[in-house]
């Protein structure tokens, strides 16, 4: 198992190592690095990836696995799992019978805002666009 895999950190994450550094603030580094990542220091590829590309869902991701593995509280949202919108977006399509996967691909290709993960009204121009997107996938 590689170091990485236990809990490493990336060479140069915490800056260079000088004498008068202390465990509180190598504490500190490390507590700001989980709380803001460093992708010029990535660990975890993928996660940075997403971090980059595409924060909102990173945090919902980041939320569900300390919820899973970590016992943290539950967050209230749960966008990713609707791919970084808020389930009342999505849920309306899914209970008129379209899968979670299509109703997603939907909204990609119209291109419908993922608004961080927050609830709003779509537009009925773009409820058309992604009923017709829906109808030409069955």
């Amino acid at each position: 198992m590689s170091t990485m895999k236990r809990g490493g950190l990336a060479p140069g994450a915490l800056g260079s190592w000088e004498p008068t550094n202390t465990i509180k603030s190598t504490l500190s580094m490390i507590v700001k690095l989980l709380q803001q990542p460093d992708s010029n220091f990535p660990v975890n590829e993928e996660a940075n990836s997403l971090f980059l590309r595409n924060n909102p869902v990173f945090r919902e991701r980041a939320q569900e696995w300390a919820v899973k593995y970590a016992g943290a509280p539950a967050a209230e949202t749960d966008s990713a799992r609707y791919g970084g919108y808020n389930r009342n977006l999505i849920e309306p399509f899914i209970e008129m019978g379209y899968s979670k996967d299509a109703v997603l691909e939907a909204f990609q290709y119209v291109g419908i805002d993922r608004n961080n993960g927050k609830d709003y009204t779509l537009e009925e121009a773009y409820l058309g666009d992604v009923m017709l997107r829906l109808s030409d996938a069955l």
